[in-house]
């Protein structure tokens, strides 16, 4: 089983949440909630894997540069 976490940004926003709730169609909401569980289960996707790898490396060096500037 993975362990989705979310990203909070410098400014306390859950960038997926906020996303998440700005989708107004259920039947979305839904098939989301539904693939979300499934990856937790099993993992990601090969087909948005580049990006996906891309935005995790943004947000890494966004986390470390927070974290180094508390030091």
């Amino acid at each position: 089983m993975f362990e989705i976490r979310h990203y909070i940004t410098a400014n306390e926003r859950d960038v997926y949440f906020d996303w998440f709730l700005r989708v107004r169609d259920m039947k979305a909401r839904i098939a989301i909630e539904r693939r979300v569980s499934r990856v937790e289960l099993c993992g990601g996707d090969k087909r948005t894997q580049d990006a996906d790898i891309n935005r995790a490396c943004d947000y890494w060096q966004d986390w470390q540069r927070r974290n180094n500037d508390e030091r």
